[in-house]
């Protein structure tokens, strides 16, 4: 008798382990993977649904509420329009490799932190997707 109470507990803690171990990666939008494709990538499709997961949720800086340094990365023209040190634009339409946006995601620039700055940084795919997306000229949206 005594032997299947033993089970019984060992059961249930072994269950209430694994519910408090799990956590739901669905609702937490810094969870969410993006794959960018290689080409013909658009603000509207790709890049601001990944900025808002990664650069503006709760945990990040710059939403509309939370314009770190001042730059808001959930607006198209406020991408377009920002600058960096008083006059370098955040982005050179056609010239990935050169804008300000891309090179932070690499590492730090121009006396700021490499961003995020707690991390998880942007894989591989992500800023290279971004990099792309200034290279093809900073298209709005598929349209």
């Amino acid at each position: 008798m005594a032997k299947k109470y033993i089970w019984f507990f060992l059961l249930v803690a072994v269950g209430l382990a694994v519910i408090t171990a799990c956590k739901d990666n669905g609702t937490n939008p810094e969870d969410q993977v993006f794959v960018l494709p290689d080409s013909n990538i658009t603000y509207i499709d790709h890049i601001q649904p990944m900025f808002i997961a990664k650069c503006a949720s709760q945990s990040g800086c710059h939403s509309t509420a939370d314009q770190e340094g001042g730059l808001n990365l959930t607006d198209y023209q406020a991408i377009r329009l920002h600058v960096v040190n008083g006059s370098i634009p955040l982005v050179i339409d056609g010239d990935g490799k050169n804008s300000p946006l891309y090179l932070i995601l690499l590492s730090p620039y121009l006396g700021r932190r490499r961003m995020p700055p707690e991390g998880p940084y942007l894989n591989t795919n992500n800023s290279n997707g971004v990099k792309i997306w200034i290279d093809e000229g900073l298209n709005y949206s598929s349209d």
